[in-house]
């Protein structure tokens, strides 16, 4: 059993980003940057990633193992997201410059292991 915990305890889980509408009033916007060249980020056919219970009720990627610490946020997110966008029906919360969305990124960090990203 000692073993088992062990082992399990060693792997290093898969970074996850995940974006959910819980709620019918709640509407995400990720807007990302325009880039040019090829990269291992955020991947996505519309610009922004809009999510919401009318749309596209959930947003999940996989990234490579690890937490996400200050550097694997910065790297793999930070430098790809222009802007987050959160609204309901009693607000509007944007996250625009890099300082902000990282702030955000970093307190939405879930899990024992900090490997998932998640945004409600």
């Amino acid at each position: 059993m000692f073993l088992s915990i062990l082992l399990l305890l060693a792997c290093d889980p898969v970074r996850t980003i995940q974006i959910e509408a819980k709620k019918k009033d709640t509407h995400i916007l990720l807007y990302l940057k325009s880039t040019g060249s090829k990269h291992i980020g955020i991947s996505s056919k519309t610009n922004p990633i809009e999510i919401s219970l009318y749309t596209n009720p959930q947003f999940r990627q996989h990234f490579s193992i690890g937490r996400w610490n200050e550097t694997s946020i910065k790297y793999l997110l930070i430098n790809q997201i222009d802007s987050i966008i959160v609204l309901n029906r009693q607000q509007k919360q944007a996250y625009t410059t890099p300082m902000c969305i990282q702030q955000y990124l970093i307190s939405k960090r879930k899990t024992f292991s900090k490997h998932v990203i998640q945004i409600k």
